[in-house]
């Protein structure tokens, strides 16, 4: 590594991913390689034991006062912090045990998705650029507002059931939402907000499939969200609501529809039959699809169970009626 940087006297921005050896993982020797350095960002993978040692030979002055470049310490690798810290985080967060880091800020500011997947009670850490936040548990959900900066959230993942209260006091917290997306009984949620409309939502993900006659639905959805420009589905049990949502939705542009299904390699048509005798339906019967251009992927899995995926995108052209009026 020592020759490399030599023979790049003008390199000032390195971004390292490497698998190493110890001598790698020494603070001094990657002090004299990178002093002419801007930027530095390393992330080196090997098995350690004297995690203190190599986290204490990056605390010189050079490090911490003069770049200003910290890093964390693993039993099975060294990266530089914030740039590989972790972006995700749990009701379980907590910042690495070892690191030349002195502000545990540092870690929290880099977190920008939270799943809270059980009562947040004992979380102590303040998160203030949230963009993602997934709800997989009701406990608590109170206590949000407590841990995370909710103004800053843009997508709001709703994975199990909440009550209209909550769901009210969530939204008003988020000004920035513009997504969202459905992972539980559609039906419940809509019921739960068949009295609000929600104007702010630009993109809509449901992940949970109806049957073809569940025409109500459809009708609490277009009432709930009149501004989605975006449409995400993924079931084959939509076939005959996505048209009734396609003419209702005014706004909408952009219509992706997938789904898996198991399927044997031997056919590698039958899917992808499938798909297109699917969007064929949907295109006859939505008006505003006749106009439209789309796209579609098939492709397997690598899986042992052999799942095959189906995905089709729509870009809706919608027909606007004008006219000239010429002044003499």
């Amino acid at each position: 590594m020592n020759q490399l940087m030599l023979n790049l006297p003008d390199l000032q921005h390195l971004e390292l991913v490497t698998k190493g050896l110890l001598d790698m993982t020494g603070g001094q020797s990657w002090e004299k390689m990178s002093r002419s350095l801007l930027t530095f960002n390393f992330k080196i993978s090997v098995c350690m034991d004297w995690i203190e040692d190599i986290v204490e030979s990056f605390r010189t002055p050079f490090w911490l006062e003069e770049k200003r470049w910290f890093v964390a310490c693993t039993w099975d690798g060294l990266y530089s912090v914030p740039y590989f810290s972790d972006v995700c985080a749990n009701a379980y967060f907590r910042p690495p045990l070892y690191s030349s880091v002195t502000d545990e800020a540092l870690f929290c500011d880099h977190i920008n998705h939270f799943i809270l997947n059980e009562s947040p009670k004992q979380i102590r850490y303040y998160f203030r650029h949230m963009k993602k936040l997934e709800i997989a548990s009701s406990e608590s959900l109170e206590m949000l507002s407590v841990f995370i900066d909710m103004s800053s959230i843009e997508c709001l993942v709703v994975s199990t059931l909440i009550e209209l209260s909550k769901i009210l006091w969530m939204f008003q917290l988020m000004p920035r939402l513009k997504k969202l997306s459905i992972n539980t009984q559609v039906s419940y949620f809509l019921q739960e907000t068949h009295r609000i409309r929600l104007e702010c939502i630009e993109n809509l993900e449901i992940n949970d499939p109806l049957l073809n006659n569940d025409y109500y639905v459809v009708e609490q959805l277009c009432q709930a969200f009149p501004c989605v420009e975006t449409l995400c589905i993924s079931s084959l049990k939509w076939a005959g609501l996505i048209p009734r949502a396609i003419e209702r939705l005014k706004n909408l542009s952009n219509v992706t529809i997938y789904f898996e299904r198991l399927a044997s390699p031997q056919q590698p048509n039958q899917l992808q039959e499938i798909g297109t005798r699917y969007i064929q339906t949907i295109v006859g019967e939505a008006r505003h699809l006749k106009h439209a251009t789309y796209s579609s992927r098939h492709y397997w899995s690598s899986d042992e169970n052999q799942t095959s995926w189906f995905c089709c995108h729509c870009w809706i052209q919608r027909k606007v009626s004008f006219y000239f009026k010429f002044y003499r």
